[in-house]
């Protein structure tokens, strides 16, 4: 069953903030138990060698992936369109939510502002956008390659 394009349009946003939620909840959830089963003899040592605030911009990275993309793909037309307006509001909501973001308590670095996860957080949204842009290129002159014949 395919949805109308009214009901899409209305389920774009939506479909975006569940994604980025999803991540984000998952990420807190499972993170730290990703880590002793990748390596369970040192899965303390992982956590003690990635520094709290890259720790945090790579699941900011990846929930901006899934803001961009999730949206893009509820879209009925104008997908490249769609993923820009969505890079820049998920950049303004990274902006107003990020710009002030501060090394927890318990950290070396405790209470120093670090913009590294806006920074890790933006590169995912572009990323997104650039995967979004990338396959709507391949799928648009995917007919138009000529083969010779022979």
């Amino acid at each position: 069953m395919t949805l109308p394009s009214t009901a899409r349009w209305i389920l774009l946003p939506i479909a975006s903030m569940a994604a980025c939620s999803g991540t984000v909840i998952f990420a807190d959830a499972f993170g730290g138990e990703f880590a002793r089963v990748v390596s369970p003899e040192r899965g303390r040592a992982i956590e003690a060698a990635v520094p709290v605030d890259v720790r945090a911009g790579i699941v900011y990275a990846l929930a901006a992936l899934a803001f961009v993309i999730a949206g893009t793909r509820m879209a009925p037309r104008y997908r490249p369109i769609v993923g820009a307006l969505l890079y820049g509001a998920g950049g303004c909501l990274a902006w107003w939510g990020l710009s002030d973001w501060y090394i927890p308590e318990g950290y070396p670095r405790a209470y120093q502002r670090s913009l590294t996860p806006l920074a890790l957080s933006l590169i995912g949204g572009l990323v997104g956008l650039l995967l979004i842009l990338a396959t709507h290129l391949r799928i648009r002159h995917a007919g138009t390659r000529s083969h010779p014949a022979g």
